[in-house]
């Protein structure tokens, strides 16, 4: 498994790591959701909506040990367009089952930058991908950008394409194996039709079937009133520690949902607020990408 020295692990990372490989014996590699956070102000960081081509997403848990919340990043999808640049695949936690990581050839020592790109890259070549839906990872960020990676970022970008040239039909010949669009026009896919072929991808997802997933998607062209049905879940998980469900919400997000994280178990509340121009519909998906159970139940405002 790749750690960074300065990084963290959450506290059930190597546990959920593990049953994922248990559970997706045909999987060789594991990734997880990663928050980046700045060193000494522990303020959030952020990429944009378009982040990832448009396929990464975001949502909010609280960490209690830092007594605020933080933006979890989630690739949700493994395909032709992300494929082809680093920013398009899967950050910290990667993990490699032992017989994958020699099969692959593991760590090109010669490459002093991109090798993770070039990594993950000879693993989609040989092995699926599983995917656990929760925070797993801590990445620091220096406040000042001096981290290593931003430092190299141009030398990155320039072999980075230099790697996907070099793999390009190879990726290609993957692509088509696995039944997946080599050619796809920009989308951020939770706009997308639930069968558009940007959704096809290819990693397995570890989602929690001993609990369900409970959404709230609020627009902004909602009514404003009291969040009775929302306030009403949000304490019968108080009651039972969460035990059989997650709590959802997307869009205008209440203030109560904050103060109630801030006592939950981490990552039992998520939330993200999304633009006012957002659709009903379009919080709708954007909640289903980012909840982590395999049975989801929206609640309509």
């Amino acid at each position: 498994m790749e750690v960074d020295h300065d990084d963290e692990l959450t506290p059930e990372c190597l546990e959920k790591i593990v049953k994922a490989f248990q559970q997706n014996p045909e999987c060789g590699f594991v990734y997880g959701d990663c928050a980046e956070v700045y060193v000494g102000s522990n303020n959030a960081h952020w990429y944009g909506w378009d982040c990832g081509f448009g396929y990464s997403v975001f949502y909010r848990v609280w960490l209690h040990e830092m007594n605020r919340w933080q933006n979890a990043q989630k690739h949700t999808t493994i395909n032709g367009k992300t494929i082809r640049h680093l920013v398009g695949l899967p950050n910290h936690p990667r993990a490699w089952t032992r017989d994958c990581y020699h099969l692959i050839g593991g760590h090109r020592d010669e490459l002093l930058v991109a090798d993770d790109y070039d990594m993950l890259v000879r693993t989609f070549l040989c092995t699926k991908f599983a995917y656990v839906p929760d925070l797993l990872y801590i990445q620091y960020r220096n406040a000042n950008g001096d981290n290593t990676t931003f430092l190299r970022n141009k030398q990155i970008q320039v072999l980075v394409r230099e790697l996907n040239r070099g793999y390009f039909q190879r990726i290609s010949m993957r692509l088509k194996e696995l039944g997946l669009p080599e050619q796809l026009p920009y989308n951020r896919i939770w706009e997308t039709p639930a069968n558009d072929p940007a959704r096809k991808s290819a990693n397995v997802i570890q989602e929690d079937t001993s609990r369900s997933s409970i959404l709230f998607p609020i627009s902004y062209s909602c009514p404003e009133k009291e969040n009775t049905q929302l306030l009403l879940t949000l304490q019968k998980g108080v009651e039972n520690n969460y035990r059989d469900i997650e709590i959802v919400v997307v869009g205008r997000v209440p203030q109560e949902v904050e103060t109630y994280a801030s006592k939950a178990p981490m990552g039992a509340i998520r939330w993200w607020p999304m633009q006012r121009d957002d659709s009903l519909e379009t919080c709708i998906q954007y909640a289903k990408f980012i909840a982590s159970c395999k049975e989801k139940v929206v609640v309509l405002p």
